[in-house]
């Protein structure tokens, strides 16, 4: 392993039931071991919210596209579990309930 040849990214799946606690479980793994989180699931529901909230219809590819790529997300962990903020605000319930 040199930087010619770097070593493969650890990665660990979870998989469950809708609302079983895979993401929470997940985040606090990846905390604990040092690694990065991505709950991959999440970020197709991220759009789906922003691309809401901005009006876009569902087929409007290109318009959905420029939403994607310029999302402000920030995710994090709390005593509750994970919390998911787009463009500053709180909107980890709706990600689940939309």
């Amino acid at each position: 392993m040199n930087a010619d040849n770097p070593a493969p990214a650890p990665v660990i799946t979870v998989d469950g039931p809708g609302g079983s606690g895979k993401g929470t479980i997940a985040m606090r793994l990846a905390e604990k071991l040092g690694w990065h989180f991505l709950d991959s699931g999440a970020l197709y529901r991220l759009v789906a919210v922003a691309a809401m909230d901005r009006g876009i219809e569902a087929n409007a590819e290109q318009a959905l596209g420029e939403v994607a790529g310029n999302l402000d997300v920030t995710f994090g962990i709390s005593d509750e579990g994970m919390v998911i903020l787009l463009d500053g605000n709180y909107i980890t319930g709706r990600l689940r309930s939309e």
